[in-house]
């Protein structure tokens, strides 16, 4: 059985967007890069994942993408929320941190618990 192949976005420093595809698509097993605002897109599964992490020099960080979804409103979080199986990626007695892009328009003002 094929290992899970996964979005992930790799941060780096404005204007090394292009250096960076180049060193991903030369890391065996990392696929579909491309070019994002403050660093690259590319596909990839966990050993792939694994071996960027430890031998590329240009990304400050490797950010698995569970899910992309638009909001309409503030109900529409926990609702997409609950669809990730959060129970293959750790216990889920444990806390975890979700950052939320917003593009260019306000995000909804409210407390957020997905308890």
């Amino acid at each position: 059985m094929a290992a899970p192949v996964h979005a992930v976005f790799a941060v780096c420093p404005a204007g090394l967007e292009p250096a960076l595809e180049d060193e991903l698509r030369a890391q065996p097993g990392i696929t579909e890069v491309s070019s994002g605002r403050g660093g690259v897109w590319c596909r990839a599964d966990a050993m792939a994942i694994a071996r960027a992490n430890l031998w590329c020099r240009i990304p400050t960080r490797l950010l698995l993408s569970l899910d992309q979804f638009r909001l309409n409103s503030p109900d529409d979080i926990l609702e997409a929320a609950s669809r990730i199986a959060w129970d293959s990626f750790f216990d889920v007695s444990q806390t975890i941190r979700v950052d939320a892009n917003q593009g260019r328009k306000p995000l909804f003002r409210l407390p957020l618990s997905l308890a």
